[in-house]
């Protein structure tokens, strides 16, 4: 076994969060979680139709503002 092995650890830990009608819903980086918020907005056909034209992922934060940006048009 190793001995006097160092434990100190930096983890980074991100949390995301929509802001809807002034409350707060947490969500992770993940198709799940994204098309669970925006299933009570928008069409999830059009949505994913929207995805795979625009080679966008889930995981990805830029590529998910340009999906919520789609999913909640500015009115």
């Amino acid at each position: 076994p190793m001995l006097n092995r160092s434990r100190n650890k930096l983890v980074k830990l991100e949390n995301y969060f929509l802001l809807e009608n002034g409350v707060f819903s947490p969500f992770k980086l993940k198709k799940k979680s994204v098309i669970n918020l925006i299933k009570k907005n928008t069409d999830l056909s059009a949505v994913d139709d929207y995805v795979k034209s625009n080679s966008l992922s889930y995981k990805n934060e830029k590529d998910l503002r340009k999906i919520f940006d789609f999913s909640y048009p500015i009115k």
